[in-house]
């Protein structure tokens, strides 16, 4: 608006932008979902978000059943030898019982929860390596909305500095996975 006293004028060409920006989402995708060992980073990274993998959930599920189990057996006990001279206690204990339960409960709640995450990890970790067989195809041959779609779900951001004539790109390795990121740095 004030001219290029105010505003120089740094003309990147779309074609380059454009061609490093899918190089780039390529290169990731084919790096993590081209190979097993590229998937097998990607469940290790999704597991370290998630804090806990399927063994631990496993125990915590195990050892969480078996203290329901017991507090159950200790007031099926206590109600089988109740008699008017234990009541009060018996009273107090089951309680005590019936909170130690409901709080295993909302364990375990918890566990099946995470054991649901994981089950979803898994299948966008499928859906993320279907799109990877497709995406050489959607930037040949897609329309323009598919490749907009496409580029919003891998790149967050690129921010330019025309003066040192560089960029970073942040890249987004699987849509939805919070520390799943990559920066690359562009020269133009």
């Amino acid at each position: 608006m004030k001219g290029k006293s105010v505003c120089p004028r740094h003309v990147i060409r779309k074609e380059f932008l454009e061609g490093w920006v899918v190089g780039k989402i390529e290169e990731m995708l084919l790096e993590y979902f081209g190979t097993e060992e590229g998937l097998a980073k990607v469940r290790g990274m999704i597991a370290e978000e998630i804090k806990i993998s399927s063994e631990e959930i496993e125990k915590e599920s195990a050892f969480l059943d078996e203290e329901t189990l017991k507090i159950k057996r200790t007031i099926n006990n206590l109600i089988e030898n109740i008699s008017s001279a234990n009541k009060e206690f018996v009273d107090q204990r089951l309680i005590e019982l019936k909170r130690e339960l409901s709080a295993l409960e909302s364990k375990m709640r918890e566990i099946e929860a995470a054991k649901n995450k994981q089950v979803e990890v898994n299948r966008m970790i499928d859906q993320a390596k279907e799109m990877v067989e497709g995406f050489k195809e959607t930037f040949a041959s897609g329309t323009i909305e598919q490749k907009k779609l496409f580029l919003r779900a891998f790149l967050k951001g690129i921010t330019l500095d025309p003066i040192d004539g560089t960029g970073e790109g942040v890249f987004v390795v699987m849509p939805g996975v919070r520390i799943m990121q990559k920066k690359n740095v562009i020269k133009f």
